[in-house]
């Protein structure tokens, strides 16, 4: 069964769904507890039990469709996207926040994240590519589902000395090992060093792999040691202003 609940105010979407023996589990904080419910399957499950279903698909060659369609076939179907939330100072000590939903895990060992930034429109490198270029450190936050008014009002893009962390009143303190301020209340918040960058593809876009130094976790989120994501609502990216969460979280069986 999937609930979707549209918010035209914020663009966020939750939906929960479930496959797990036919039934619907979400993990409560007393780990003792764990809540059931009926849970069907969609109606496409039927190829699942060996009945072929009649499916079409439309083919697309991106070299035929223009920057913009390029770009709205890709948000809509790499989905969905964490949301790196990240903080960087400039070399005048302004403090930068700005959010980016290509982005990624890429190893455990060293910790690194990938991070891909889009030029302005007339070519010149975003504060947050700047800053990075120039200092090399970043602080990057994973919103929560309330964060997303914050969230999306710091992607506005000021003047390169204002802060979007002072305009929007966002409490923060200082990191353990950079120089970028780290977001007080932020669910987790990985400090960050640049590994490598390079330009990519048309525009181009500035690529970035950074090496987490220290992580921040939030103690009232954590099961075991590790970050719950039912409790924590992480935000993801969709296509167009559509937004989802991990509120609903599903085991496939086997996986472990």
């Amino acid at each position: 069964m999937v609930e979707i609940d549209h918010r035209p105010s914020s663009g966020i979407v939750n939906a929960t769904a479930c496959i797990v023996k036919g039934t619907h589990l979400h993990r409560t904080r007393n780990r003792n507890r764990i809540a059931t419910a009926p849970c069907q399957w969609p109606p496409r499950s039927s190829a699942w039990k060996g009945t072929r279903m009649p499916v079409t698909h439309r083919s697309l060659d991106p070299g035929q469709l223009d920057r913009k369609q390029r770009y709205l076939l890709m948000v809509a179907s790499v989905v969905p996207r964490p949301i790196a939330w990240t903080s960087t100072v400039s070399s005048a000590g302004i403090s930068n926040l700005a959010p980016f939903s290509f982005f990624g895990g890429v190893s455990s060992d060293p910790p690194t994240v990938v991070l891909s930034i889009g030029r302005r429109k007339d070519g010149s490198h975003k504060d947050t590519a700047r800053n990075l270029l120039d200092g090399g450190e970043a602080v990057i936050h994973i919103c929560e589902r309330h964060d997303g008014p914050s969230m999306v009002a710091s992607s506005d893009g000021l003047a390169p000395d204002e802060s979007e962390i002072e305009l929007l009143d966002l409490a923060t303190v200082d990191s353990d090992v950079v120089s970028p301020p780290r977001l007080r209340d932020a669910a987790i918040a990985l400090e960050s060093t640049r590994i490598h960058h390079r330009e990519v593809g048309n525009g181009p876009v500035d690529l970035f792999l950074l090496e987490v130094v220290r992580f921040h976790l939030r103690e009232d989120l954590l099961v075991d040691g590790l970050p719950d994501a039912a409790e924590m609502k992480a935000l993801g990216r969709l296509g167009g202003t559509l937004y989802c969460d991990t509120s609903a979280p599903f085991s496939i069986e086997g996986l472990d």
